[in-house]
């Protein structure tokens, strides 16, 4: 007996459309946007759409079919990356309840990822400098350093 006799073909199976991924990876570049807001918007326009976890699944599945992945290799101790955050923090002083909003300074080593964050009065020259300085401080307490050729 074959598999066919067992289990025939129907046609009334449940066709569901797909949303256009390549928009939507280019709104996920987007300050705010977030994979389960553009599931959302395109629930409300298509009813019959992917739950979220089957659109995470099949959004990972095209992604990964780009295979637009640049490996970068680098030396431990030898790159330090840091920027100032897009997003700022808010802050509430305990005492008085004001809350105000902080820039959020970021540094992470190359080779081994090791991150370093804290929030800075403003962004100014002094505060950037200062935040440089306790990262690496931060990166040389925890024993991360730049491997030393030694000649013979």
């Amino acid at each position: 007996m074959s598999l066919s006799r067992l289990y025939p073909r129907t046609d009334n199976a449940v066709k569901i459309s797909l949303p256009d991924f390549a928009q939507m990876q280019q709104a996920l570049r987007k300050k705010g946007v977030t994979r389960q807001l553009l599931w959302q918007e395109n629930r409300e326009r298509h009813a019959d759409s992917l739950g979220y976890s089957a659109f995470c699944e099949a959004f990972g599945r095209w992604a990964k079919a780009l295979d637009a992945v640049m490996r970068q290799v680098h030396s431990p101790g030898e790159k330090l990356f840091v920027d100032f955050a897009g997003v700022t923090l808010q802050i509430t002083d305990r005492h008085t309840g004001l809350v105000r909003q902080v820039p959020l300074f970021v540094a992470a080593l190359g080779a081994s990822n090791y991150t370093y964050a804290e929030a800075t009065g403003r962004q100014t020259t002094a505060d950037w400098l200062m935040a440089q300085r306790r990262a690496l401080e931060s990166s040389r307490r925890s024993g991360v350093s730049r491997k030393e050729e030694r000649p013979d």
